[in-house]
């Protein structure tokens, strides 16, 4: 979140995905055992949701304002 404020926005989506790859997103319909890393999961999946939140937003505004211009 702290490159994408900077305005690296292609490290910034890089960190992301990398993210996405080692904790990924578990559906409901998954049995998956974390073991002792469950809390770790939690929370890179909470810090990775709201990236994913500021990244699409902020690509979605950037986006229309430009069209808007």
């Amino acid at each position: 979140m702290a490159e994408w404020r900077l305005g690296l926005k292609d490290v910034a989506r890089a960190a992301l995905n990398q993210g996405d790859k080692l904790a990924p997103d578990i559906s409901s319909n998954q049995a998956v055992d974390l073991g002792d890393g469950w809390l770790d999961w939690l929370v890179a999946r909470i810090l990775l949701n709201e990236a994913t939140e500021l990244i699409t937003d902020k690509s979605t505004l950037g986006n229309d304002s430009k069209n808007q211009h």
